[in-house]
């Protein structure tokens, strides 16, 4: 069995410190670009990025909006419903209105022709 001493394991756990410590600076210099931090340039073009969609969230319907836009609908339903059956009543005295005039035209052209 190796027989380590105090001062060969402080050795040995100095050399793998360093090591993993040249490591992680390597990666993280490979992964962040150099840079820990992120440039101004991100930070400018996120902060207008994140003002452009305030701005839009801002302009847009909330609740209560959504509420008034609801009853709005419903009474513009309610009076498309009303338009139709006036229509609808409408085409029956068209109806009428038609054989009414049907009858006249025939009576005419038998009085006429008669």
């Amino acid at each position: 069995m190796i027989q380590f001493e105090y001062r060969d394991l402080m050795w040995i756990l100095g050399v793998g410190a360093a090591v993993i410590g040249a490591l992680v600076a390597f990666l993280k210099n490979k992964l962040t670009g150099g840079d820990g931090f992120a440039r101004a340039s991100d930070m400018v073009t996120i902060s207008n990025r994140v003002t452009s969609i305030e701005e839009r969230l801002s302009k847009m319907p909330n609740h209560q909006d959504l509420q008034q836009l609801q009853i709005r609908v419903g009474d513009v339903e309610r009076g498309v419903a009303v338009v139709a059956e006036r229509v609808s009543g409408l085409g029956e005295i068209m109806k009428r209105v038609e054989h009414q005039t049907g009858l006249l035209v025939q009576h005419q052209l038998r009085e006429g022709g008669g």
